[in-house]
């Protein structure tokens, strides 16, 4: 079992509901557990700053996973989301 540090952020929809969606995705994965995970707080975009305002969190996870395996479960939980990568530093649902 490794830990494993992740930070959330959307600016996209409903911010708060992503990012809980997100969350809970992330218990769902196999052998995985949310051990603990941030307040929600707001930051300014960063490079492309004509867009909306991020709400963010971090979470601490617990998971048998491989970096590898963590990393492809949390490009599909942005995928199931709704996150479309149409530019670096862009508008987004979901970014883990």
């Amino acid at each position: 079992m490794s830990r494993a540090v992740l930070s959330l952020g959307s600016n996209l929809g409903d911010r708060e509901g992503n990012i809980r969606s997100a969350l809970k995705s992330l218990a769902l994965l196999p052998g995985t557990a949310v051990v603990k995970a941030s307040s929600l707080y707001e930051t300014d975009p960063v490079g492309c700053t004509d867009q909306p305002v991020f709400l963010n969190a971090a979470v601490l996870v617990d998971t048998g996973l491989s970096p590898r395996a963590l990393l492809g479960a949390c490009l599909g939980i942005e995928a199931a989301l709704g996150r479309v990568r149409r530019f670096k530093n862009g508008p987004r649902t979901i970014d883990i």
